[in-house]
C-alpha cells in the first residue's frame, strides 16, 4: 500500500487558482478527457476500498454494511 504524500498549502492554493482560471474560461473538456478522469476516479476508489471503509469506521463510526450502501 502506498504511503500518503502531502502537499504544501501554497501548492494547493496554486492548483486551485489554476483550476479556477480554466473553469472561468467556460471552455468544456472533451468527452475522452472526462471518461479518462472518471476511470481514474473509479480505479482510485477500487484500489483503496478497504482503506475507505476503515476511515469511515474510525471517523464516523460507520459499520461496513452501512458504508457500502
Amino acid at each position: 500500500m502506498a504511503s500518503l504524500q502531502y502537499t504544501t498549502f501554497d501548492s494547493t492554493q496554486d492548483h486551485v487558482s489554476h483550476v479556477r482560471q480554466i473553469f472561468n474560461t467556460g471552455k468544456p473538456r472533451d468527452v475522452k478527457w472526462r471518461k479518462f478522469q472518471l476511470q481514474r476516479l473509479y480505479d482510485m476508489v477500487s484500489e483503496n476500498e478497504e482503506r475507505l471503509y476503515e476511515a469511515m469506521a474510525k471517523d464516523m463510526h460507520k459499520p461496513r454494511n452501512e458504508a457500502m450502501g
